[in-house]
């Protein structure tokens, strides 16, 4: 249990706690809650750390989650599906290393940052309801998805270095048809 007195988390300060199954917060606390043992922030905007060792298979993140946080769901084991609604952006390692996720999905997203879903082998499926929301993915944010099959890239105008690479079966893409589009060096390499 998080005390009430607890202000403030670094960024992966549970990083290797791969037997980390549930988190709870102190009544009293300002800054942050806990629901089901997953950590969000005080109102729930930003969900923080969804523990490693959680035994579920599906998640449903909370409507009024609009950020994953950097490293929230790095090396969840077990789980294998998330849904989630409007999503401003999944922020660095948030999915990495993921060894069961095989499907994500959300109605619409901003950003997919660094590393985001990087070595996730088993992620068949990423979608997104308004495949026009997702403007930016950034370097190596699907680096590694050996499974990813097509992703919605159609509303894209940054896709940075290595973004897909080694993404060896993704055999659809739809790119931007207006404004401009910005491809990294890399973006696409290894996809065979």
């Amino acid at each position: 249990t998080l005390p009430a007195s607890l202000t403030s988390l670094g960024n992966g300060v549970f990083n290797g706690c791969v037997g980390l199954t549930s988190l709870a917060v102190a009544d009293g606390n300002a800054d942050y809650s806990a629901e089901d043992g997953v950590l969000y922030d005080k109102g729930q905007t930003e969900l923080l750390l969804y523990p490693a060792a959680k035994s579920d298979a599906d998640f449903t993140v909370p409507g009024s989650v609009t950020y994953i946080d950097s490293y929230a769901f790095q090396g969840a084991r077990y789980l294998q599906t998330v849904t989630a609604g409007d999503l401003t952006s999944i922020e660095s390692s948030a999915f990495m290393n993921c060894e069961s996720l095989t499907s994500f999905s959300a109605k619409s997203l901003g950003k997919v940052e660094f590393q985001a879903f990087y070595d996730s082998p088993t992620l068949k499926t990423f979608t997104l309801t308004d495949a026009d929301s997702l403007e930016t993915i950034e370097h190596s944010a699907f680096n590694r998805c050996s499974s990813l099959t097509a992703a919605p890239i159609a509303g894209a105008t940054s896709i940075e270095e290595g973004a897909f690479q080694d993404c060896t079966a993704l055999t659809s893409l739809s790119f931007c048809e207006t404004g401009n589009v910005s491809i990294g060096k890399n973006a696409f390499s290894g996809c065979t």
